[in-house]
């Protein structure tokens, strides 16, 4: 997302997309993906104002709390999803799965 000036869901594929090209889907003959993404600068941009904005959200929470996923990934990168930006932010993706 930092390199592609874009900040979504869909943008360099689907989460299923990237969950395939990185061997997670292997083998599996059913599967359930989930993905929260989120990005901020200064305070906003901290591991433990990303979780809070998470729980705040009701879609978001419902993802994170699923009894239905069994694994979880997740990822940040300092950078902003924004051509031309040069603040100082940080990048979360947290990808949640389960396998069959």
């Amino acid at each position: 997302m930092d390199s592609g000036d874009f900040f979504a869901h869909r943008g360099d594929g689907t989460p299923v997309d990237r969950l395939r090209a990185s061997g997670y889907l292997a083998g599996a003959s059913s599967w359930i993906v989930g993905e929260n993404l989120h990005w901020g600068s200064g305070g906003q941009g901290t591991t433990k104002a990303t979780v809070n904005r998470w729980m705040a959200s009701p879609s978001h929470r419902a993802t994170m709390l699923s009894g239905g996923f069994r694994n979880i990934g997740v990822g940040v990168t300092m950078g902003v999803p924004l051509a031309g930006s040069s603040v100082n932010a940080a990048i979360y993706t947290a990808d949640f799965g389960r396998r069959r």
